[in-house]
């Protein structure tokens, strides 16, 4: 029995699937998200319901009094696949923590949301069936321009707490370690100061944190890359199992701190300029 030649055909199989299935589909997004094949949704319904009455006035017209529209929550359900599945997934769920207005477009329609919900199920390391719901808070064919994007301070609050949502396993803990040493950083007054002593520090810090985090996904991939590559009884493809499962869940939170983190780490060293 070869695990890893099973797994392979079996993702070889799903892509090809998968390919075929998004032939000529369009793309969706959410925020920073992009869905294409398998992780589109079959469908999604849009409309919503006018708030108000209407009275009938003494000549026979019908006056309407609106209060605006209550727009339907959009909600989906799709499946991510590859081996960056569960980052993916967690992404999500990162976003949805942040509880930042985010840009969602499907066909031709655009609303800004906020995601109210969202569960994911690891079939196996490279399938996670997820679902989402998001809530409508402004359409934006009927506001002045898109909404303004989050400040720089907004955005690496939001990026280094996202991050350590993500439980980044490495041999002497230093990857989590740093990432909290930036968040204190960030707190510190004149921290977003371009040339104070505490954007040094900060700049500083998340550079660290960084090479913490690469150093921490490094070690992920050379753990997958050390399962043997064939074992023999029901007894070792259980412990293989839980062992590629393990390696790859690091992996999959490194990778998706790594993002936050670096994105950081960028946002620093535009604002330095």
């Amino acid at each position: 029995m070869n695990p890893l030649a099973v797994a392979a055909t079996a993702a070889g199989v799903a892509g090809a699937v998968s390919d075929i299935l998004g032939a000529d589909q369009p793309s969706m997004t959410l925020g920073p998200v992009t869905f294409t094949g398998l992780e589109l949704p079959a469908h999604m319904e849009c409309g919503g319901r006018l708030l108000g009455g209407s009275q009938r006035a003494p000549d026979g017209r019908i006056v309407a009094n609106t209060l605006g529209v209550h727009y339907l929550d959009p909600h989906w359900h799709g499946i991510f696949e590859g081996p960056t599945a569960s980052a993916r997934a967690k992404t999500l769920y990162a976003l949805m923590r942040a509880a930042q207005p985010l840009s969602l477009s499907w066909l031709e329609q655009t609303w800004v949301v906020l995601i109210r919900e969202f569960a994911a199920a690891d079939i196996t390391g490279g399938f996670v069936r997820y679902r989402v719901r998001c809530e409508v808070i402004a359409d934006p064919s009927q506001i002045d321009g898109p909404p303004a994007p989050p400040s720089l301070a907004d955005q690496i609050t939001s990026d280094i707490s996202s991050a350590l949502g993500f439980n980044v396993v490495d041999a002497a803990g230093d990857a989590m370690t740093a990432l909290g040493t930036v968040q204190q950083a960030a707190g510190l007054a004149g921290a977003l100061t371009n040339g104070s002593a505490a954007f040094t520090s900060l700049a500083s810090a998340a550079g660290l944190a960084a090479g913490a985090v690469e150093g921490a996904t490094m070690l992920a991939e050379a753990g997958i890359t050390a399962l043997p590559g064939v074992v023999s009884g029901a007894s070792a493809a259980v412990s293989w199992v839980g062992g590629a499962a393990t390696q790859i869940g690091n992996l999959a939170n490194a990778v998706a701190a790594q993002g936050f983190i670096g994105r950081t780490v960028a946002n620093l060293a535009h604002a330095s300029t």
